[in-house]
């Protein structure tokens, strides 16, 4: 491990379970920023869709630690959806060798986008 980071809380709007429950339109009218320069996303027929896509994602690298110790695939996967193990019962490293997460990125790498990275704001 080269690093730990913290992300700041932010506006979950990748959620399906927040989505579901909240109109995106209006809470992206309340919360987004309103100046069109310092968005990450438009939204669309009441969908979020990225303004400006990249071609690359740096999670084939590296992984989150939720608040209860899973092991997420990525910072976006707030309901924690896509994990393959807990620090709490296995050594970080494990978890990271594991066959579940090595596929995981090996199909990030090969494919580029996964369902996971519909919401991305980088991919």
């Amino acid at each position: 491990m080269d690093g730990v980071w913290f992300k700041e809380i932010c506006f979950p709007v990748q959620s399906k379970g927040f989505r579901e429950n909240n109109p995106i339109k209006e809470l992206a009218e309340k919360y987004l920023p309103k100046k069109s320069k310092k968005r990450r996303y438009n939204v669309v027929n009441g969908k979020l869709e990225l303004k400006n896509p990249s071609a690359t994602c740096s999670w084939c690298h590296k992984s989150l630690i939720l608040w209860d110790g899973r092991i997420g695939a990525c910072c976006y996967d707030y309901d924690g959806i896509h994990t393959f193990g807990n620090i709490n019962e296995q050594h970080f490293l494990e978890i990271w060798s594991s066959k579940n997460f090595r596929h995981y990125r090996e199909n990030l790498i090969r494919y580029k986008k996964l369902k996971i990275c519909e919401n991305c704001s980088t991919l």
